[in-house]
Parts: C-alpha cells; sequence; structure tokens
C-alpha cells in the first residue's frame, strides 16, 4: 500500500487543527505535523518567537518522513509555497497526496475566531496577518496545492461541523476556481456522501461536539460560526459593578 501524505489546509481560525485531530487517527495517520504546537513547546509564554523555527523544524521532519516513506499529516494555512517541492517530492515517491481544506466565510470571521482562541489560551495571530493570509491560502490552494493532490474536498466551516462542497469526485479543478472567482461556492449544495467523505463528516461532527462541551464548561459564549457570543447586558453590568 502506497504511505498517504495528508494536508489539513485553511486560513487562520478556520478548525484546521481541530479537525485534524479527530480526522486523521481515522484515515491511520498518527504523525500529526502542527508548527503551532512546535512552536508552543519552543516558546510557551510567547509561541511567535519561535514560529520561524517550528516552521523550518515540521519542514525537516515532513522530508525525513517522505525520505523513509513513512505517511503523516500536518495543517498549513498554505499561504505560500513552503510544501509545494515537499509534494512534489513525496508524489515521485510513491505516496498518495490528500487535501482537505476548510473554509470559512471572511476574513473578519477568521479575526473573530482567533480572538476565540487566544481567550482560550491559544496562540495569537496578529490582525493584519490573518487578513493577508486569508485570500493568499485560497490563491495557493488553488495554483499550487489542488494540481498535486490526488484526492481533494472542500469543506465549508462557517457554521461547524464541516459540510464538503466540492471534492475531486464530483468538480473539476477549473469549475472550482470559476466558483470561487464567482463567490458562488458557499451556495452549492452539500456533496452526496461516499466513503471519505462520510469519514470527515464524523470528524468534524465529534470535534465540533467537544469543542461545544469544552466552550460549555469554561462558561465561554460563543455564536453558532464560533466566534464570541456578546455578553448578556445583566452579565455585563455585574462585571462592571464587581470591578
Amino acid at each position: 500500500m502506497s504511505p498517504t501524505l495528508c494536508i489539513i489546509g485553511g486560513c487562520n481560525g478556520a478548525g484546521k487543527t481541530t479537525l485534524a485531530r479527530e480526522l486523521l487517527p481515522l484515515l491511520g495517520l498518527m504523525r500529526f505535523l502542527n508548527a503551532d504546537e512546535i512552536a508552543r513547546g519552543l516558546s510557551p509564554l510567547d509561541p511567535s518567537l519561535s514560529a520561524f523555527k517550528a516552521g523550518r523544524l515540521v519542514l525537516e521532519e515532513a522530508k525525513s518522513l517522505i525520505a523513509s516513506g513513512s505517511s503523516f499529516g500536518l495543517e498549513s494555512t498554505l499561504s505560500g509555497k513552503t510544501y509545494v517541492a515537499m509534494l512534489r517530492e513525496a508524489r515521485e515517491r510513491g505516496f498518495r497526496v490528500i487535501v482537505h481544506y476548510v473554509m470559512i466565510g471572511s476574513a473578519d470571521q477568521a479575526v473573530e475566531r482567533v480572538k476565540l482562541r487566544v481567550k482560550m489560551g491559544g496562540h495569537h495571530v496578529p490582525e493584519e496577518d490573518v487578513i493577508r493570509r486569508f485570500d493568499r491560502s485560497i490563491r495557493h490552494l488553488l495554483e499550487d496545492y489542488l494540481p498535486l493532490a490526488d484526492e481533494w474536498g472542500v469543506w465549508d466551516n462557517r457554521i461547524p461541523p464541516p459540510r464538503e462542497i466540492a471534492s475531486n469526485t464530483n468538480v473539476s479543478l477549473p469549475d472550482l476556481v470559476e466558483l470561487l472567482r464567482a463567490k458562488k461556492l458557499m451556495e452549492k449544495n452539500p456533496v452526496i456522501p461516499n466513503d471519505t467523505t462520510a469519514i470527515v463528516l464524523e470528524a468534524g461532527r465529534v470535534a465540533t461536539e467537544k469543542m461545544l462541551d469544552y466552550y460549555r464548561r469554561m462558561d465561554i459564549r460563543v455564536t453558532p460560526e464560533m466566534t464570541l457570543a456578546p455578553e448578556p447586558e445583566t452579565r455585563a453590568r455585574k462585571k462592571k459593578s464587581d470591578a
């Protein structure tokens, strides 16, 4: 059986890590390369200080796994061409390349998702970086990454759990480009599930349930779009009086 390389892509705050933690084990991929987690380990108080080094370590480890023929998954915003040469090498070595891309509605939603993550103790990303990467991520997905994938799916995660809105089995790459340019991709009906789609749907369902349960236990109110909900007026008044 050919080794597998699975990339979970999407803008900052799209829900990549949340999905990957549930999906990759279901695909039999127990190695998960995550630059954000590595940066947190290198610099717990301010992971941004180690972001560049963490990215380099992920790339080095990925190249090592490809050389040894070991299956693995990784996540990335895909806002640059960092992994293009690596994917080409993986294909040359007989890897099956899978790309699942998680989309949300706008750069503004991405900014609000990151704010929620920070409130929960996650890593901060400057707002200007989130906005800059949003369109670049989609552009590089279409121009550089999907053409190298043996299998791909695009998922609408505006309101979790994610639903598949395009895949290599039902939309050609040129048609996908046109749908995105016309901003009509999100209007598509969900894809009829196949075996692979069903696995990702289940991973997304479980991941969403776990996140919502965590927010409830932490008494964090969120919107259906997984952004911070406005505080009720009574709670806001109480906080003000306590201060």
